[in-house]
């Protein structure tokens, strides 16, 4: 037991473990998330006082590691197998350990998590099983379990600061290394982190962690607190609060009157708005889904499937989930019905659009094949069904994935 009864009286008394002080029980903090009080009394855990911020520490190395690490930013302890930089040689070995050595030794005891330290395994803990939010932004309702991830929500929402800033294009970031990831994945196109369970690439390790506890572990630790949807991402339960429950539109249209939630959705606005996109109404409303529900998906893609002279098919969506590929969706208009001969006229047209229907039957019945044959789950969305596009589609990444929110909650945010 903690605190420790020492005198006769009904006021209870400790030891610190610091100063070795007897004092009351009262002058010890109390753990927020077990109730329990500290070994180290206030005073001693607060005799070094940072001169640049409110952060307080019991013994002076602590301080000078924050200095360092916070204000001063000095970052000279190198992972000699990344391009990695640590303050401290405590955080290397943490770093070596989760990225590198992929040691995640600190179980949860009520999910299936691993954690690569007590510390990561005691903030899992907090923030999804207890929901501890005690850090609350005084401009907004938004709370969180840590002071980091609130000063992330400041500087990101209400601050709005982007002073990191791709030279190669017009990106603007929060951090640093927001930037650097940039790079890589959209100027350099790196995919170097490897999943060690299958195929799967990226270039970041935070994607690869949230593959892993995706696809793998199956772990959806995210929860809404006003319904039942869970979700891998932490960006994607905000998108869902926002475009379901808040249904905030803060993403406005130069151009018109426009507004939305997303800024994809937006993106795709201002290319129908400018008139730069392409693809049937059928594809568009495929593609607004999918971006909706952070499916990955590639459009318009190259086929193994080879036709006439030799020309390899196309398919019009290849589509995937956290590095998982879910199957192909072909949106099949009247063309893949009926003869039709685009832009012909009189006997000409009759002739062309017969012609033309065979070969789309052909090969439509070779990318069937295809797909039975490699086990390939593929969707086919006739033209006649555009107006159920988002249940047919919702359903089928359901059915074939490990993505979970329900068609009822979507409502709303498949809307723009």
């Amino acid at each position: 037991m903690i605190a420790q009864t020492l005198t006769d009286t009904d006021r209870p008394m400790q030891k610190c473990s610091r100063c070795k002080c007897v004092k009351l029980l009262e002058l010890f903090s109390i753990r927020k998330n077990t109730g329990k009080h500290l070994k180290t009394c206030m005073k001693c855990r607060e005799k070094h006082k940072c001169n640049q911020c409110d952060a307080k520490f019991g013994d002076k190395s602590k301080l000078n590691r924050h200095i360092k690490s916070v204000h001063d930013k000095i970052r000279d302890r190198e992972c000699n197998q990344c391009d990695a930089k640590f303050s401290d040689k405590e955080a290397l070995r943490r770093h070596i350990k989760c990225v590198h050595d992929k040691i995640r030794d600190h179980e949860c005891n009520q999910c299936d998590a691993k954690c690569a330290s007590k510390s990561e395994l005691k903030r899992h803990i907090d923030s999804v099983h207890n929901n501890i939010r005690d850090h609350e932004c005084n401009q907004c309702d938004y709370k969180c379990h840590n002071k980091y991830d609130l000063a992330k929500h400041i500087k990101r929402v209400h601050d709005k600061i982007r002073e990191h800033e791709c030279k190669q294009c017009d990106s603007k970031f929060y951090t640093d290394k927001e930037l650097k990831d940039h790079i890589k994945r959209v100027h350099d196109k790196i995919r170097d982190i490897h999943c060690e369970q299958c195929d799967y690439k990226c270039s970041s390790i935070a994607n690869i962690y949230q593959h892993i506890k995706a696809v793998h572990d199956k772990i959806k630790d995210n929860e809404c607190e006003q319904c039942d949807y869970k979700c891998v991402r932490k960006a994607d339960l905000l998108t869902h609060i926002k475009a379901v429950h808040t249904n905030i539109r803060d993403h406005e249209c130069n151009q018109c009157d426009y507004k939305c939630i997303t800024k994809s959705q937006l993106r795709r606005h201002l290319l129908v708005c400018t008139g730069g996109r392409q693809g049937s109404a059928g594809e568009c409303k495929i593609m607004d889904l999918l971006d909706d529900m952070r499916i990955d998906y590639l459009y318009d893609r190259s086929s193994e499937i080879k036709g006439d002279k030799n020309r390899r098919l196309r398919w019009d969506f290849q589509v995937s989930y956290m590095g998982k590929r879910i199957g192909f969706i072909e949106y099949d208009g009247r063309q893949h019905f009926t003869p039709v001969a685009f832009g012909k006229t009189g006997a000409e047209r009759k002739e062309l659009a017969a012609a033309n229907f065979e070969v789309v039957k052909r090969y439509d019945q070779l990318k069937d094949e295809y797909c039975k044959k490699n086990n390939i789950s593929l969707l086919r969305i006739p033209y006649t069904n555009f107006k159920l596009i988002d249940e047919i589609v919702v359903k089928w990444i359901i059915d074939n994935s490990d993505w979970g929110i329900e068609y009822e909650k979507l409502e709303e945010f498949t809307q723009e």
